[in-house]
């Protein structure tokens, strides 16, 4: 069967196109979303509010209720993971290697 690399060209210039598209709003959901919870970060009472009216719409919706802090309040970042050495399914240690090396939290 031949293939037609002119129709393939054509079709990823076009699906390059909508991805720019879709990209663009992307980040335009993106910066809605920032603003909205710049203006709603310390209305926790009202989204407790919400959240407890579509909950009883739907008792099947799960979402976490906020508790005191804004919902902008940063957080500190978790404990570094560390490394630890991983054994063969034998049970016998062998040579540590980088692919011996696993990451645990």
């Amino acid at each position: 069967m031949p293939v037609d690399y002119l129709g393939l060209r054509q079709q990823a210039k076009e699906a390059a196109g909508k991805a720019g598209a879709e990209l663009e709003l992307v980040k335009l959901r993106r910066a809605e979303a920032g603003a909205l919870l710049s203006q709603h970060a310390n209305n926790l009472e009202d989204i407790r509010n919400k959240v407890r009216a579509a909950a009883a719409a739907d008792p099947r919706l799960r979402c976490a209720i906020p508790t005191t802090e804004p919902l902008d309040q940063p957080q500190p970042d978790p404990p570094s993971p560390k490394l630890l050495r991983s054994l063969p399914p034998t049970g016998r240690r062998s040579t540590p290697t980088i692919m011996s090396l696993c990451i645990t939290s």
